[in-house]
């Protein structure tokens, strides 16, 4: 009996020990000694067996001075939702908890560890502080959740190199990194998503240390006053690989806010992020030498730099992508202000902004180079890129399509900027500069194709309005249309626009291909061609002051009546070359051919116009409807001088008609040229007009073929060789009701006269008329084609 009851006491006594190590195992608590992190109690069975709690607790410190021994040889340790500090920390199904595991591990003794969190939420009250000079990598077994419940940061890194992978932190909020503070180098975030965290600066994450890396982590929905991600302080960060969307900051960096020099950000993807003012993704304050490379930046928004707000220097920005992001005043992707600053071979795709829609650069020597702007829109200025007191920009090889404006898909604001071989075609803007608007100084527009654009008023490719010192070089200037400048506006002193090609442009109202209103600008050895208007269908000038137009090709324009949906009645279709309504405008050494209009097939000079000369140019094959078939001039003091104009053709006045004040025409040769009326020459109603020392052979007309003088006062012709011209009637030179008339010392030979007209020179109706001098010899009349003595 005795035995028996010796053997249920054993027993009971065995299963007792069996029930409390269990318990002791098994404990799900994550608030062990030295952590506040919430947990779930499980009650211990109780005993009032002091010799079985002593046998416990001399098995615990058994396994406890075993498992120091195994932390000396593996270094590898497991956290799990329900593990305990009376565990070894060594497997899955003998881990530590949360709290007791981490602060445990964070001592020097456990350096180089790796430490494995079981899947499973984890409630977190307090943060862990990391403050010793240890190693030590954190990994997530899949579906490892921290939630803070908003109440704490998770980690605080103060020193050490801590490694982090496969976590999702959430809910966590903090003043300097909602879930994480970093003040400690080269630690390492990996593959961990930041959800739903707060903090002031940085929503999820704070660092200011240097050589960190943050790669293939997701940071979504944070948000912060700076940072709604990521806070950056410090050298060499990177950033990479990582997803951050809808992460908002109240200031500035709706995702990263950026403060250190040398930080790396590549290949990161950064959707529906916002800031109220900077940086709708990044934005980087004073910084230096940051590379932005290979990223994804779609739909963020801010007030300045929807995507990216950038003040410092030496920023690399290469092969991003940048679309559908929108800042509601200035750069709708890209906002730059700083000194050495490089934006190359990025991709920006309908972007917003009131200026610069991709870009506006307010920077010194900033560099945009081989980058592709589409369908980009500005409310304002700057459909693609918007330069704003920008000095020493260079813009090249870049491609601007599809972008549109108010002013330019290029807009310009500054000194030395320079434009190369970038193609700017299809843009549109409804105002002014369909590619390029200028209101800068020395500007230098070099080596591009500028093509089907637009402007409502001013400007179809180029608008360059008070710009100063501007060059216009060797471009490519085709298809594009305004209401007044086709293809340039020029409103500017001392530019020069030279060695263009300038074709196939439409001015609805004047300037076909050039609208110049300013001082002092050249026009020099430009291709001029096939462009329309209706008044200066090649060029127009516009209340001017000495321009010089000179070496141009300037033909096959033409000034037509059907463009101007207004009907201004101003505009007459003159000027097929040129229409010049300025202040002594030189034209020299041209060739203009091929040109026509109503009145001035060649070139119009207008009623209010001053000091024009028409000096060495070879005019030819022009052609008006009315009047002027190479020249119509209504100016004050006109010098016609040096020039072979020769086949065209008119109505009145085949080669020039002049119905001006104080004009001299001399040295010229007028050669195969038509006309009814003055097939040469063409006075109607001019005073003081010097016709002198001119060939004028072989024209064709009726009434006065080498010189119709109608109306006109104080008019002198001079030395001139009239040969070989044929007039239907009324004579080689008829006079009509003029006065003051003197032709003195001509050569007038081998003309054809009607043998019902045969008067060489003819006169009616005149006052004062006189001939002196004239040789008029071998001079034939004709009948039906019968040539007569």
């Amino acid at each position: 009996m005795k035995d028996h009851k010796k053997l249920i006491t054993f027993t009971v006594l065995m299963i007792f020990i069996l029930i409390m190590g269990i318990t002791a195992t098994s404990a799900t608590s994550t608030n062990d000694t030295g952590t506040n992190v919430n947990h779930t109690s499980i009650s211990h069975v109780t005993t009032d067996s002091h010799v079985k709690t002593e046998k416990i607790n001399t098995v615990n410190k058994t396994k406890t001075t075993s498992n120091k021994n195994i932390k000396q040889s593996s270094k590898t340790y497991y956290i799990s939702p329900d593990g305990s500090s009376y565990n070894s920390g060594r497997s899955s199904y003998d881990a530590w908890s949360y709290g007791y595991g981490l602060n445990t591990l964070k001592y020097p003794e456990y350096n180089n560890s790796v430490v494995y969190i079981e899947s499973g939420t984890y409630d977190v009250n307090s943060s862990v502080t990391f403050d010793e000079d240890v190693t030590l990598t954190i990994r997530g077994n899949s579906n490892v959740i921290l939630d803070g419940h908003n109440k704490t940061t998770c980690f605080n890194i103060i020193n050490g190199k801590i490694s982090i992978y496969n976590i999702e932190f959430r809910n966590f909020k903090g003043n300097t990194g909602g879930a994480i503070h970093n003040t400690a180098d080269n630690t390492v975030l990996y593959y961990n998503t930041f959800k739903d965290n707060t903090g002031y600066l940085g929503g999820a994450v704070y660092i200011n240390g240097d050589n960190n890396t943050i790669t293939s982590n997701r940071f979504e929905n944070n948000n912060a006053g700076y940072a709604g991600a990521f806070y950056i302080k410090g050298g060499n960060n990177r950033l990479i690989s990582n997803t951050l969307t809808y992460n908002s900051a109240k200031y500035s960096g709706g995702a990263i806010n950026n403060q250190g020099t040398q930080t790396q950000i590549t290949d990161n993807t950064f959707y529906y992020n916002n800031a109220n003012t900077l940086g709708g993704a990044i934005s980087n304050w004073n910084t230096n030498d940051v590379t932005i490379n290979y990223n994804n930046i779609e739909s963020n928004e801010a007030n300045y730099g929807g995507a990216i707000y950038y003040r410092g220097n030496s920023v690399n920005i290469y092969d991003n992508g940048f679309s559908c992001n929108e800042a509601q005043y200035s750069g709708g992707s890209v906002f730059v202000i700083g000194q050495d600053n490089n934006i190359q071979e990025n991709y920006f795709t309908n972007n917003y902004a009131n200026n610069g829609a991709g870009i506006d650069n307010l920077g010194t020597n900033t560099n945009i180079i081989h980058n592709k702007f589409t369908y980009n829109t500005a409310n304002s200025i700057g459909g693609a890129i918007s330069n704003w007191n920008a000095i020493d920009t260079a813009i090249i090889s870049n491609n601007i399509t599809n972008n549109e404006a108010n002013y330019g898909a290029v807009y310009i604001k500054g000194r030395n900027i320079k434009l190369t071989n970038n193609n700017l075609t299809n843009n549109r803007v409804y105002v002014s500069g369909g590619a390029i608007y200028n209101i800068g100084a020395y500007t230098q527009i070099t080596n591009n194709i500028l093509q089907n654009n637009i402007a409502s008023n001013f400007g179809g490719a180029i608008s360059n309005w008070n710009g100063a010192n501007t060059l216009i070089k060797d471009n490519q200037i085709n298809n594009n249309n305004a209401s007044r400048g086709g293809a340039i506006y020029l409103k500017s002193s001392n530019s020069n626009i030279t060695h263009n090609k300038i074709t196939d442009n439409i001015a609805k109202k004047e300037g076909g291909a050039l609208y110049i209103t300013g001082y002092n600008n050249m026009i020099n050895a430009n291709s001029i061609e096939f462009n329309k208007a209706s008044a200066g269908a090649g060029i127009n000038l516009n209340n001017s002051r000495y321009t010089k137009i000179a070496y141009n090709n300037i033909s096959y324009n033409e000034a037509v009546d059907d463009l101007d949906d207004d009907n201004e009645s101003y505009i007459d279709n003159c000027g097929g070359g040129i229409r010049n309504y300025g202040y002594q405008t030189t034209i020299k050494y041209n060739n203009i051919s091929d040109n026509s209009a109503n009145e001035g097939g060649a070139i119009y000079n207008d009623d209010n116009s001053q000091k024009l000369t028409i000096n060495n140019n070879d005019i030819y094959d022009n052609y008006a409807d009315y009047e002027g078939g190479a020249i119509s001039d209504y100016g004050y003091n006109t010098r016609i001088l040096k020039n072979d104009i020769f086949n065209n053709g008119a109505a009145d006045g085949g080669t020039v008609l002049c119905s001006n004040t104080n004009c001299l025409i001399m040295n010229n040769l007028l050669e195969y040229n038509y006309g009814e009326r003055g097939a040469a020459i063409f006075l109607r109603t001019s005073e003081n007009i010097n016709i002198t020392s001119n060939r004028i052979l072989s024209n064709y007309g009726d009434v006065g073929t080498a010189i119709l003088n109608a109306y006109s006062e104080k008019v002198l012709i001079n030395k001139n060789t009239i040969k070989y011209n044929t007039a239907t009637s009324y004579g080689i030179i008829n006079s009509y009701a003029s006065v003051h008339t003197r032709i003195i010392n001509n050569i007038i030979t081998n003309n054809i006269l009607s043998k019902d007209y045969p008067n060489i020179i003819s006169k009616s109706k005149v006052e004062d008329f006189k001939t002196s001098g004239n040789t008029v010899k071998n001079n034939k009349l004709v009948v039906a084609g019968n040539y007569t003595a």
